[in-house]
């Protein structure tokens, strides 16, 4: 690897990191920026979310960034 690229493409264990997520099978799925279009499943957990925080500023007032975390925990504990 070109010392250049090394520097902005690399870090300590790397190997064993990428060698680990291949015996995952782990997928790495990019999409490009301002296309929500390509990535419906991130675009759908976003609007879910934006919603919750909506709902919990509403009736409890305050900032959104307050009930963030009871809106995380709601969020992880939902049937998906």
């Amino acid at each position: 690897m070109k010392p250049m690229l090394r520097g902005l493409y690399w870090w300590p264990g790397m190997k064993k990191d990428i060698d680990m997520y291949k015996a995952l099978g782990t997928q790495l799925d990019l999409s490009t920026a301002y296309h929500p279009e390509t990535d419906g499943q991130r675009e759908r957990t976003i609007q879910t979310l934006e919603d919750m925080l909506r709902a919990y500023a509403m009736d409890f007032g305050g900032n959104w960034d307050t009930y963030l975390p009871l809106v995380e925990l709601s969020y992880n504990n939902s049937y998906h």
